[in-house]
C-alpha cells in the first residue's frame, strides 16, 4: 500500500534577503544530519523565486547526482501570483474594501453583522452567503443618525461602497471561488498533488468561461 508521509526536518532562520547559496549551505548540514542519500532527493517544491529555482540547480550540481533534482514549482503559490495579477485593474476598489473593513472590525460592527446573520437564518455563512446581511447592515448605516457612525474623527458612511462597487466585489468573490478551492486541494500534504494539478487548472479555465455552471473536474 502506497503511503505519503510529511516529515519536517527542521526550520531555520534566514535573511529577508538570502542568496541561492545561503539556502544550500543551509540544507546541506541538515542532509548529512539525517544521512539522507542524496540519490534519494528526486524533486523539490518551491515557490518562484529566483534565489530557491537557482538553488535547487545548484544543489543539483554540487551533490553531483545522475540526474538533476526536479524543481517543482508551487501551484498554489503560482495560483495566487496570477490572482494577483488579475486583481491589479481593481486596485482601487480592493484598496477601499480594506479600509472600509478596518473601521468595521470593531466588536460593535461585528455583532450587528452577526445580528443581521441571525435575521435571515444564516448561522455558519460561508463568503457568499453574506450577501444579504452585509447589504442589510451598510443600509443601517446609510439611514441611520450620522452621529452614531464615527470611528476616530472619520464617518463610516463616507467609506462605504456604492451599489455598483459592491456588485463587483460580489461578482470578484463568486470568480475567484473556485480559485480558494483549488488553492486548498493542491496544499494537500497527505496525497499526491502533481497528479492533479493539470485537471484542477482545466477546472478554473472552464470555470472562467462558464461562471455559472457547478461542473466539476476534480472532486476532493
Amino acid at each position: 500500500e502506497f503511503r505519503i508521509y510529511d516529515l519536517t526536518l527542521g526550520i531555520i532562520e534566514m535573511g529577508a534577503y538570502k542568496t541561492a547559496d545561503d539556502i544550500i549551505d543551509s540544507i546541506g548540514p541538515m542532509l548529512e544530519e539525517f544521512g539522507l542519500e542524496k540519490s534519494k532527493i528526486l524533486s523539490i517544491t518551491t515557490d518562484n523565486g529566483s534565489n530557491v529555482k537557482l538553488a535547487v540547480i545548484r544543489l543539483s550540481a554540487r551533490l553531483s547526482v545522475s540526474n538533476p533534482i526536479a524543481n517543482i514549482f508551487c501551484t498554489a503559490h503560482t495560483l495566487q501570483l496570477s490572482v494577483e495579477a488579475g486583481l491589479e485593474v481593481a486596485r482601487n476598489l480592493l484598496t477601499k474594501c480594506k479600509a472600509l473593513i478596518s473601521l468595521l472590525s470593531g466588536e460593535k460592527k461585528r455583532k450587528q453583522l452577526r445580528e443581521a446573520q441571525f435575521r435571515i437564518g444564516i448561522l455558519k455563512a460561508n463568503i457568499v452567503d453574506l450577501e444579504r446581511p452585509i447589504k442589510w447592515l451598510t443600509n443601517d448605516l446609510e439611514n441611520s443618525n450620522n452621529n452614531n457612525h464615527h470611528y476616530n474623527g472619520v464617518n463610516i458612511r463616507d467609506k462605504l461602497l456604492s451599489n455598483k462597487e459592491f456588485n463587483i466585489v460580489w461578482a470578484l468573490v463568486k470568480l475567484l471561488c473556485p480559485f480558494d478551492k483549488a488553492t486548498e486541494i493542491l496544499s494537500g500534504s497527505n496525497y499526491a498533488t502533481l497528479s492533479i494539478m493539470v485537471s484542477t487548472i482545466e477546472e478554473l479555465v472552464y470555470r472562467l468561461n462558464n461562471t455559472n455552471s457547478d461542473f466539476s473536474i476534480v472532486n476532493k
